[in-house]
């Protein structure tokens, strides 16, 4: 049935969707109607923010499902509307379902979490196979990387067993000794297929199917397999940088399989929760020991441990939670288990690079049911941004620990971007209240009280943040030479006594350091790395940029110090390393 919300028609003339709005939800559970209404504009909202193609999402409480919906297109091009039980890519969902079978053999004694990897795979019997551990693949700390190419990302060739799809990485350098850091991989939960058909004697998709899915009573996940036609199953979309939606790349997902290469239902996903909950899968001590937190990742804001996000504590406001993020090829995709509350809330969006809405989705979905104050709180109107507000707001903000943030304008729209990087469209709800589609994130633009200029004030979750209006130093820098020239910018900074006032943006001034190298200006390009290496003396990149700017000078000598200095504060910099090979 096709159901035009009330939300929307508020919207009109204000949020043009990019396909009609399709909100399709399973009438058969008990569930408030309140509460029912709310979850229903929540999921239509996705598609009339034209933030997704299509998505899927489902909650469990209790261990019922109370809510499953759908809203957008399973298929755009043939007009087939999503639908809550459609087969979508998990991601990355993969990860702890993985990890889950792994932590079944640790509990029938067939394997030891400090066992090295090369105990059961005879082709890591080297010395990098004797280092890493099973935990440490588990938690990310292996020191295996990352995709380092396009092609590794958006893979295309099929890989008949796991031990094929391991030698693409099985003989490059760790990136730092086992246990010592962080970093998400993952090639690292290939190994741990590899390592549960060897242990179990089953294949990987037997194992998963008679162990995990049967077990949870997941009957519509497998492995994708690569051109095969599955009924009821999402067409792949990408958002672009202009926030329009493009089919997606067809990827051979065989080369992650146990780490990315499922897919599933908003429904089986719920039922994968609920197994966690009630220790189907695996007993409660397992569990907790799964979610210590190993306190090895630093970056984000959410904890990692053995196939796991932390997303809450028993000190959060609701309780421990657990849980999986995913974004590939056609998928962004969230999973969140409420432990202290007994709730799973799901959300799979047929659409990559929209990972922070279909998040924020999810988040939405498990507060307005954990939480009757937010329930009663009414969802924004919407109202156009002006031009004047988008003119007088567009800018730089710095926080008093340093923090940045940048607003500005793209195509009459008013944006700003967060710590991540990504950028999230500012809607106005009223003339000074402003908001994002990320959480309960509000901004505020009061005049400053320093200038005539204006200030952010950005509150999450009730909590205020100020940000104090700056000038960007890379745009000062860029404006005064294509005024003045060079000498005389360079005659000015020297002359700055008052840096606080500026924004040193580090990657802002190497992007401008990068748009004079390009247009072969390469002697300005120079003198703008040279400033960013002493406003950032301890950034290996910058020291890399000023050592390419040097070698495309022919300025050798100086090109092989500033690599070197990269390279001692990152001896992982490829790049470094290859140019090193040439200069030497």
């Amino acid at each position: 049935m096709k159901n035009i919300s009330k939300y929307l028609i508020l919207l009109v003339g204000f949020v043009i969707p990019s396909c009609v709005q399709n909100n399709i939800t399973e009438d058969k559970y008990t569930i408030d109607k309140s509460l029912q209404n709310k979850l229903n504009v929540l999921i239509d909202e996705c598609i009339t923010f034209n933030e997704t193609v299509g998505v899927s999402a489902g909650i469990l409480k209790d261990n019922e499902t109370i809510w499953l919906g759908a809203a957008g297109y399973l298929n755009r091009e043939d007009s087939i509307v999503a639908n809550p039980n459609m087969l979508n890519r998990t991601a990355s969902i993969a990860k702890p379902m993985t990890a889950v079978a792994i932590m079944q053999l640790y509990e029938e004694g067939k394997i030891k979490l400090n066992d090295s990897i090369g105990k059961y795979l005879s082709y890591f019997s080297n010395e990098k196979g004797s280092k890493i551990t099973i935990e440490h693949l588990l938690t990310h700390t292996s020191g295996i990387g990352a995709y380092q190419s396009r092609e590794e990302a958006f893979p295309t060739t099929d890989y008949p067993s796991f031990q094929d799809a391991i030698k693409i990485f099985k003989d490059r350098p760790l990136e730092f000794e086992p246990g010592s850091d962080y970093r998400y991989t993952t090639y690292g939960y290939v190994i741990l297929g590899a390592i549960i058909e060897a242990v179990s004697n089953q294949s990987f998709k037997a194992y998963m199917k008679e162990h995990i899915w049967e077990k949870a009573g997941m009957l519509n996940t497998n492995i994708e397999m690569f051109g095969t036609k599955y009924e009821n199953k999402s067409a792949l979309y990408y958002k672009n940088r202009e926030g329009g939606f493009e089919p997606d790349i067809q990827t051979n997902l065989s080369v992650k399989v146990p780490g990315g290469g499922f897919y599933s239902t908003a429904e089986d996903l719920l039922k994968f929760g609920r197994a966690i909950l009630n220790n189907e899968l695996i007993s409660a001590e397992t569990l907790a020991l799964m979610i210590i937190d190993p306190k090895i990742k630093k970056r984000g804001n959410n904890g990692y441990a053995m196939g796991w996000f932390l997303y809450g504590d028993k000190e959060s406001p609701y309780g421990k939670v657990i849980g999986h993020s995913g974004s590939q090829s056609g998928a962004s995709t969230q999973l969140m288990i409420y432990l202290d509350k007994n709730v799973v809330v799901t959300a799979l969006g047929n659409t990559s690079e929209c990972w922070n809405e279909i998040y924020s989705l999810t988040d939405k979905l498990a507060k307005n049911t954990l939480d009757t104050e937010i329930l009663k709180t009414p969802l924004y109107n919407v109202i156009p941004v002006t031009e004047k507000q988008i003119q007088d707001y567009s800018g730089h903000y710095q926080a008093n620990n340093g923090r940045v943030r940048r607003v500005f304008s793209f195509e009459n729209e008013l944006y700003i971007i967060l710590n991540n990087n990504s950028r999230y469209k500012i809607y106005a709800a009223t003339n000074d209240k402003f908001f994002i589609r990320l959480g309960d994130i509000t901004l505020e633009f009061p005049k400053s009280k320093k200038s005539n200029e204006f200030d952010l004030i950005i509150i999450d979750n009730g909590e205020k943040y100020l940000y104090e209006r700056k000038k960007s130093m890379a745009n000062s820098l860029k404006k005064r030479i294509k005024e003045n020239g060079i000498d005389s910018t360079l005659t000015w900074y020297a002359s700055i006594e008052n840096t606080n006032a500026f924004i040193f943006d580090n990657n802002e001034i190497n992007s401008l350091g990068y748009e004079f190298l390009q247009r072969n200006k390469t002697k300005i390009a120079i003198e703008i790395f040279k400033i960013n290496t002493k406003a950032f003396p301890e950034s290996w990149n910058v020291y890399d940029s000023l050592g390419e700017a040097y070698m495309t000078d022919k300025q050798n000598n100086l090109a092989l110090e500033n690599y070197k200095k990269s390279l001692a504060l990152n001896p992982n910099n490829s790049y470094a390393i290859e140019a090193l090979k040439k200069l030497r």
